[in-house]
C-alpha cells in the first residue's frame, strides 16, 4: 500500500493511518504534532524510487520521479548531487537524516540504528568532485563533527553519478600566490586524496 504524501517545495507531508509506519519501521520524517509525517525531499524521491509512498500536488495528482526531481531542483541547485549521496547510503542500509545549518550536511547513523534511539556518528558533505568547497565551511563542519563527537566525511559524486567516500580529520592551508584569501578548493588534488581516504571511508560506510 502506497501511503499519501502531500507535497510541496521542502518535502511533504505524509498522511493517514500508516504514515506514522515510516518512521517507526525505515526512521524517516518527523513527526508533525497536528499529526502526519514531515518528509525532506530526498525523502519524498526515495521512497517515491522504493514504491512506498504516492506523493500528490494540491490538486491530488500523483507526481512521477521526474517531476519530483524538477520540483525539488528549482529550490536547491545542488539537489541531484545531494540525493545521489543519500540514496547510496540509504541503499547501503544506512540511516541518514538532514542535518540544519546554513553549511549543508547528513547526518549519518550506523545500521541498524533508530533516529529516535540513537545518535549519528558521522556527518556527511556531498560534493561534486572538481567543484570548489568553502575553507571556512569545511572549517566550520569540521569543527562541529569535533565538537559533537563525530567524524566528518566528504560523499564525492563523479561525473556517472558515482559516489565515493572521504574520510576528513583535519586541513592544512598552504599559501597560493594567487588565491591570497585561501577561500576555496580551487587547487584541490582529489585524486591523491581520494587515495589516501578512500580505505578508511569505505570501511566506514560498509560496517
Amino acid at each position: 500500500m502506497e501511503i499519501p504524501v502531500l507535497v510541496d517545495e521542502n518535502g511533504g507531508i505524509a498522511v493517514g493511518d500508516h504514515a506514522i509506519t515510516l518512521h517507526n519501521v525505515g526512521s524517516y520524517g518527523t513527526p508533525e504534532r497536528g499529526g502526519g509525517l514531515r518528509l525532506s525531499p530526498y525523502e519524498v524521491l526515495h521512497l517515491k524510487e522504493r514504491q512506498k509512498i504516492a506523493p500528490m500536488d494540491k490538486t491530488k495528482r500523483v507526481l512521477s520521479e521526474i517531476e519530483l526531481y524538477q520540483l525539488y531542483s528549482k529550490t536547491d541547485p545542488e539537489f541531484s548531487d545531494r540525493y545521489l549521496v543519500y540514496k547510496d547510503l540509504r541503499n547501503r542500509g544506512h540511516v541518514i537524516n538532514q542535518g540544519p545549518g546554513s553549511t549543508f550536511f547528513f547526518r549519518l547513523y550506523d545500521k541498524g540504528v533508530k533516529i529516535n534511539k540513537g545518535t549519528a556518528r558521522y556527518y556527511v558533505r556531498p560534493l561534486r568532485e572538481g567543484d570548489s568547497i568553502q575553507i571556512k565551511d569545511l572549517e566550520h563542519l569540521l569543527k562541529a563533527a569535533e565538537q559533537s563527537g563525530k567524524k566528518l566525511v566528504i560523499g564525492l559524486v563523479d561525473a556517472l553519478g558515482d559516489v565515493s567516500y572521504l574520510a576528513v580529520k583535519e586541513f592544512v592551508v598552504k599559501p597560493n600566490k594567487v588565491n591570497h584569501g585561501f577561500d576555496t578548493f580551487d587547487d584541490w588534488d582529489w585524486k591523491s586524496k581520494i587515495r589516501e581516504m578512500q580505505k578508511e571511508a569505505d570501511s566506514t560506510t560498509k560496517k
